[in-house]
This record gives C-alpha cells, sequence and structure tokens, in this order.
C-alpha cells in the first residue's frame, strides 16, 4: 500500500500557504480532483517553522491517502465478496 500512496502523492498537486506568520496549511489535490487541506500551527511567531510545518502536513496528507486507499481496497473486497455469494446462490 505504502508504494500506492507514494504513487497518487507524487501525482498530486500541492499549495503552501501561511497564515498569521505562524501557521502552515497544505492543500493537496489528488490525481482523481478530491482536495486534501492539512494545517499545522505554532503557539508563537518565535516557535514557528516553515519546514517543519510543510513536513507534518504532508505526512498528514499521506496518512489521509493511506486511509482512502485501505477504504477503497476493502470495498473491492466487499465487491467480490458479494460477487462469490450471489455465484453461490446461483448454483444452489
Amino acid at each position: 500500500m505504502d508504494e500506492r500512496v507514494k504513487l497518487v502523492f507524487d501525482r498530486s498537486q500541492l499549495k503552501i500557504d501561511t497564515f498569521f506568520n505562524r501557521c502552515t496549511t497544505v492543500h493537496c489535490i489528488l490525481p482523481s480532483g478530491l482536495i486534501i487541506v492539512e494545517s499545522h500551527c505554532a503557539l508563537t511567531e518565535e516557535d514557528y517553522d516553515l519546514n517543519v510545518g510543510i513536513s507534518i502536513c504532508i505526512e498528514k496528507i499521506k496518512l489521509r491517502i493511506r486511509e482512502l486507499e485501505g477504504y477503497v481496497a476493502s470495498i473491492n473486497l466487499a465487491v467480490e465478496n458479494l460477487k462469490e455469494l450471489d455465484q453461490e446462490e446461483v448454483q444452489h
């Protein structure tokens, strides 16, 4: 699954913004068109580090992609199971 997450992430577009001199947001548009937005904020401007914020947001986005890929896999498995049940019913 990690290879699939990397593939989806690598094909996505990112937009990075800073708000109030202490909050990073990363907007990610996936190849499917779905948009994921994550943020990370520091308590003070002195504690703020853009690179740390970007890194944390990207890890959150990758986790969200992993969750979505897991959901898709579970749906596909459920569909396959239903097909097998339907075939068993037809045979009886």
